[in-house]
């Protein structure tokens, strides 16, 4: 009686571990509307790219990094700190693929990343919860900072934080400059901000 009261519990325990995450159910939403593969970068009134997304690519390429649009087999999430004072610059790395989760930090010590530090993440409270919380921020959607009224349209110094998502059908890039001088008029802007300090602390960077 004692063993199968055991082997019970442990079936639960392991069960509950294994139970998907929210993260699986708004993958499918993320993709489930697109019939063919969708690019979504930022464009001005003349037609041109953002110049961030071109400035991106070059660093991407420094750090010997796959391109992500055409897509990626599972989920990645790249945010990349673009700061004028060129030491503080940075790139973390979140990747969902089969269930697994893993998370790495570039620090730059110029201008191009080409002088750089790696580390791997592991947030503090755990997979679920962060991937829960960079959820409830709306990391996946949120529109791009220039195109909201109330979100500030850049400037030449500050920093501005540009974010690649890709999975298997659908890639976007999207910008926020200074998005904590735009708390109160810009929800969007709140959520950057809270999805900034939420990497400070569970990663510690």
């Amino acid at each position: 009686m004692k063993n199968s009261k055991l082997f019970l519990i442990t079936a639960i325990l392991i069960t509950g571990c294994n139970e998907p995450a929210n993260i699986d159910k708004e993958l499918i939403k993320f993709d489930s509307l697109e019939k063919s593969f969708k690019r979504e970068i930022p464009t001005h009134k003349n037609g041109r790219l953002d110049h961030f997304y071109f400035s991106t690519k070059d660093k991407q390429k420094n750090l010997h990094l796959d391109s992500l649009e055409n897509g990626f087999d599972g989920l990645q999430i790249r945010i990349w700190y673009d700061d004028v004072n060129f030491t503080k610059q940075k790139l973390v790395v979140i990747t969902y693929k089969m269930r697994n989760w893993t998370a790495n930090l570039y620090k730059t010590r110029d201008s191009n990343m080409l002088s750089k530090d790696f580390k791997k993440l592991i947030p503090k409270t755990g997979w679920i919860n962060f991937s829960n919380k960079l959820l409830n921020y709306k990391i996946l959607i949120l529109p791009n900072g220039d195109d909201v009224q109330g979100c500030g349209a850049g400037g030449g110094d500050g920093s501005t934080y540009n974010v690649e998502i890709a999975t298997k059908k659908h890639y976007r890039y999207y910008g926020y400059w200074q998005p904590q001088d735009y708390l109160e008029k810009c929800p969007e802007a709140k959520n950057m901000n809270n999805i900034l300090k939420l990497l400070d602390v569970e990663f510690d960077i």
